[in-house]
């Protein structure tokens, strides 16, 4: 597939905040609207994309927000933070990749590959060993997504989702 045009992916700064807030509410209620219920789903939304709470992530140590433009308007994002997998051996030199989404209607058109390709970007230059993420053994979609970056699964956690344990996948990916 070739890369979709007109999209710039840049670092994010504090004052993306509220873009990011907003952009990550969507994206997030478009991901998950079909596999979650209503009720549960807005009180993630509302605990985990309140521009506050954004604002704390953009400025936590360790922590990185990608902004995907096209012509200035946000249509995607990843949070990278610096944190090793779980696991005994785990590579402590890891950079995690806490979420990566995109805007629907842009899903399958290259977004999300010009996102991960900037992850593996900033990780080779964190000089990290791997990228590693969880995602939602339900997620099928993400998880081909991953598979087809290379990414492999290296085990499993059980997470509390608002009460409710589901479970996550790890996936991991080399960075040569």
């Amino acid at each position: 597939m070739e890369p979709p045009t007109g999209i710039l992916v840049r670092r994010a700064g504090i004052e993306d905040a509220a873009v990011l807030a907003a952009l990550g509410a969507r994206t997030f209620t478009d991901a998950y609207r079909d596999q979650i219920p209503e009720d549960q789903l807005r009180r993630y939304v509302v605990r985990s994309f309140a521009p506050e709470q954004i604002r704390s992530e953009l400025g936590a140590p360790g922590s990185t927000f990608l902004l995907a433009e096209r012509e200035l308007d946000p249509v995607g994002y990843a949070r990278l933070l610096t944190e090793a997998p779980p696991g005994a051996g785990a590579d402590a030199s890891a950079l995690r990749l806490v979420r990566i989404y995109v805007d629907h209607t842009l899903v399958r058109g290259g977004v999300g590959g010009l996102l991960i390709q900037a992850c593996l970007e900033q990780a080779r230059a964190e000089g990290c060993g791997s990228l590693w993420l969880r995602v939602w053994e339900e997620n099928h979609s993400a998880i081909a997504f991953y598979e087809k970056w290379r990414f492999v699964k290296v085990g499993m956690l059980d997470v509390d989702m608002l009460g409710e344990v589901r479970k996550d996948w790890v996936m991991q990916v080399g960075i040569a």
